[in-house]
């Protein structure tokens, strides 16, 4: 019984159903006890069958009701476990084998509520007795069993292609209702979106570049555009602080220049007030989540991104920046290769993009050519093999200026699609330099002429604030 006199979740009945499903067809079994264990039955003897039913398999014994029977007969546990009669009862009692996973989930998931509640009495007992420990302390040492409890119930074992290929026909079928259009999230840039189809669920997507080439920007123009699309995005801000990641967004999704926002609105001419006023309400209201916490292991960023998925689900999950992460005394090569094989289970737990901005180092700095590559990346060999879509920025008028030679392609960005997992690598986005207004502006024509500056447009990026109101007092959009 509870704290509540309530009695302990269970399902009997699924029990006795996953039990009795093994008994009829052996092979059952490999669909459940990959992620089924025997502490997630309520009943004693339930536990001790399921035990020895593993034990046989592995043991590639046969497993019936004779030979379950004579084994528990032979050591001593036919009462403990019901004997041949208790078996010959769940046998006869299932109709078939065919439901055992979706029995078994039943089986996990009061399991998994009977946890909860255990964790719940030892965080009561740990607080009421907490001593010098501080509460954060207590929070922390319980907020693993918690999260363990976030995964879902099954981890998908083998399957054969018939059950992957349904599930596929039947997304395939949904997509083509839908009259087409990109699978994954939508980025800002049109071109990007059909060279990738979006950024997938369950991708690793890293972004590189040397300093000063928009990583930030491009960054905070994705994470903005899926937050006000109805998303909830977290960043993890290793860099720089809270305020200045939403100093961007503002910038970006307003249209409002950077220089002005650091002068505190006393610089330059325009409808800013009214454009950050509408900027500031939208962002509000939005799901962005931003953790600027400083000097984070790939640890912590798992636990808290598991964290912030339990409080509503994630649409993307953004880190800013590998490098800045907080790494051992072992090789920085397997720690960062830790890291992202890290990042990519996150990916795959949460069903979303996680996206992490990388450093190039400076082997591309002695080239003529600077555009990246990917031996560029630091540590690019785990870099390289963990992500699933790696992304280059390069500005040459950056270059140009140092080198006090005339740029190839002034005022643009090129972005370089350097590793694709689902499709062709090799494409080349173009984007407009609008970093002063802290954005990395969509261009959806030709490739520009080399030598020539880009045509002064105005820029695209802050969709759905074409139309903005005439109030003019920032204290609106609290």
């Amino acid at each position: 019984m509870t704290g509540h006199d309530l009695p302990l979740p269970c399902a009997i009945d699924a029990e006795q159903a996953v039990l009795g499903g093994v008994l009829l067809r052996q092979e059952a079994l490999a669909e459940v006890s990959g992620w089924l264990s025997p502490d997630d039955f309520f009943r004693r003897d339930h536990r001790l069958i399921y035990r020895t039913m593993q034990d046989f398999e592995r043991a590639d014994q046969a497993i019936d009701t004779v030979t379950l029977g004579e084994w528990f007969e032979s050591n001593g546990l036919a009462d403990e476990s019901g004997g041949l009669g208790y078996l010959i009862e769940l046998s006869s009692a299932t109709a078939s084998a065919a439901n055992v996973a979706a029995y078994a989930e039943i089986v996990r998931e009061k399991a998994n509520l009977r946890r909860l509640i255990e964790a719940g009495s030892s965080l009561v007992s740990d607080a009421l007795s907490a001593g010098g420990r501080r509460s954060s302390e207590i929070a922390l040492a319980h907020s693993s069993t918690l999260l363990s409890l976030t995964d879902g119930a099954r981890t998908r074992g083998p399957r054969e292609a018939k059950a992957v290929g349904r599930q596929w026909f039947a997304e395939l079928q949904e997509r083509f209702a839908a009259g087409g259009g990109i699978s994954g999230l939508p980025t800002p840039w049109a071109r990007l979106n059909r060279i990738t189809n979006g950024l997938a669920d369950g991708d690793l997507v890293i972004v590189a570049a040397r300093p000063s080439m928009g990583k930030s920007a491009w960054a905070v123009n994705v994470s903005t555009a899926a937050a006000l699309s109805g998303k909830r995005v977290l960043i993890f801000s290793l860099e720089m602080t809270a305020e200045s990641i939403f100093n961007r967004a503002v910038a970006s999704v307003g249209e409002v220049p950077l220089s002005w926002l650091r002068s505190g609105g006393t610089e330059g001419e325009g409808d800013y007030w009214a454009r950050v006023t509408e900027a500031t309400k939208a962002l509000n209201a939005s799901g962005l989540v931003i953790d600027d916490s400083s000097s984070l292991t790939a640890a912590q960023i798992v636990s808290r991104a598991k964290r912030e998925h339990m409080r509503g689900e994630l649409g993307l999950v953004v880190i800013d920046h590998l490098h800045c992460m907080q790494y051992g005394s072992g090789e920085m090569r397997h720690e960062i290769q830790d890291a992202t094989r890290s990042f990519k289970s996150l990916a795959k737990a949460l069903r979303c993009p996680v996206v992490v901005l990388s450093q190039l180092n400076r082997s591309c700095e002695t080239r003529t050519n600077k555009r990246p590559q990917l031996a560029d990346l630091r540590e690019s060999g785990a870099i390289e093999q963990d992500a699933d879509l790696i992304l280059f920025l390069y500005r040459d008028d950056y270059y140009a200026e140092r080198e006090a030679r005339q740029s190839e392609f002034p005022g643009w960005v090129e972005a370089f699609v350097a590793k694709q997992r689902e499709g062709e690598a090799g494409g080349t986005v173009w984007m407009r330099d609008r970093l002063a207004l802290g954005t990395l502006a969509d261009h959806d024509g030709p490739a520009p002429d080399r030598l020539k500056p880009q045509t002064e447009t105005k820029p695209t990026l802050g969709r759905g604030f074409r139309q903005r109101p005439t109030g003019s007092k920032l204290g609106d959009a609290a």
